[in-house]
């Protein structure tokens, strides 16, 4: 099966090796600085001192991060770059992406257990349950349709969301709990909606770094990227 992503591997693949950089690095790989864009600025500055076979070979691995080909003569577009504005605007894509997902499963779990009239217990399981549902789903529908591999779309999803997923649930549902009445409020009642609405409110700051984290370390919603990046 032949998708957009598997031929723009095979004209930027992936490079069989690469060195640790020294100096100001902290150790990371050429495969973790690629893929976060302050690394990628620091290894562009730092690139025309190196020796030309360290030269080519960290060439080699940005044009497989950017899926486009990367020269000497066209670094100073990377070095140049705003790489902390860029991963900051990945990490708040990648938490309004959760938000969204988590909000719906939130409201639809909680408004279908409350219609039912079920107690507190099997009504926040199941606005947890549709939340990571949801989650999950808007991240596998790009994939899907992109006619990825199943075991690659659900590696993907469990990667780019389970963390900021589990951030966003755990305040959001404490927050809930904690207020007086939340839980016990109908469908009709403000404090339903307010309620959830605080939990997602306190629960964003902390989603936000957890992906901005990940995301500069080539892990959560930069997994994502990979596969439909170019």
């Amino acid at each position: 099966m032949h998708t957009d992503r598997g031929q723009d591997a095979t004209r930027f693949p992936k490079p069989d090796h690469g060195f640790t950089p020294h100096g100001q690095f902290n150790g990371r790989s050429l495969e973790e600085l690629v893929q976060d864009p302050d690394g990628r600025a620091q290894l562009a500055a730092h690139l025309p001192q190196q020796g030309k076979g360290r030269q080519k070979l960290a060439l080699a691995w940005l044009s497989w991060a950017l899926q486009r080909e990367v020269t000497l003569e066209n670094l100073d577009e990377i070095s140049a770059g705003d790489g902390s504005q860029d991963l900051r605007k990945l990490a708040i894509a990648a938490t309004n992406h959760c938000l969204t997902g988590c909000a719906i499963g939130e409201v639809s779990g909680m408004a279908i257990a409350t219609a039912f009239g079920w107690g507190n217990t099997p009504q926040v399981v199941l606005a947890i349950g549709l939340a990571y549902f949801f989650g999950f789903g808007l991240t596998a529908l790009p994939l899907i349709r992109a006619r990825l591999a199943p075991r690659t779309i659900v590696s993907t999803a469990l990667a780019a969301d389970t963390v900021s997923i589990t951030i966003m649930e755990l305040i959001d549902n404490l927050t809930v709990i904690l207020i007086p009445s939340a839980l016990a409020a109908g469908l009709g009642d403000p404090l339903f909606y307010g309620s959830i609405a605080a939990g997602f409110a306190i629960a964003y700051p902390f989603a936000f770094l957890a992906n901005r984290y990940l995301i500069a370390r080539g892990r959560g919603h930069a997994v994502v990227h990979q596969h439909h990046a170019h």
